[in-house]
């Protein structure tokens, strides 16, 4: 099981370096993974730019509604007018598990011929979460 928790991390945006929030897995930056782990997937177009956290995924949503699973934003751009990447969370024996992870398909270029919004990541390993450390960072997050 991996260590979820929330952090800051310096981008540089408009000219200046800025910190801002992002989640990080045992100790490391989740956009910095993506970045390094799946250099053709963040490596042009808009998905080379910073991102911008936006998970508010409450556990309690997905345990309420029944549902096995369900996608969630993760992070947004900086002006918080587009969403970029997108993540499929599963609750499973009181594990949490990030079983996607996905690009917006208006920003992949060339275009994707498939028909869903969501290009998802082929080599993406699922990560699992206790369901105590995931409530915790999300309370995090909705306390800021």
């Amino acid at each position: 099981m991996k260590e979820l928790s929330l952090g800051k991390i310096s981008i540089h945006i408009y000219g200046e370096d800025i910190a801002v929030k992002d989640l990080f897995i045992n100790d490391e930056s989740f956009q910095h993974y993506l970045r390094s782990s799946f250099k053709n997937e963040f490596s042009n177009g808009r998905f080379k730019e910073p991102f911008m956290l936006r998970l508010e995924s409450k556990l309690s949503s997905l345990i309420e509604n029944k549902k096995s699973s369900s996608n969630h934003l993760l992070y947004g751009c900086v002006d918080a007018c587009c969403d970029y990447i997108f993540v499929k969370i599963k609750f499973v024996n009181n594990k949490i598990i990030w079983d996607k992870i996905g690009r917006n398909t208006d920003y992949v270029h060339p275009k994707p011929t498939i028909k869903n919004k969501i290009q998802w990541l082929t080599n993406f390993k699922p990560i699992i979460f206790s369901k105590e450390n995931y409530n915790q960072v999300m309370n995090q997050i909705e306390s800021k």
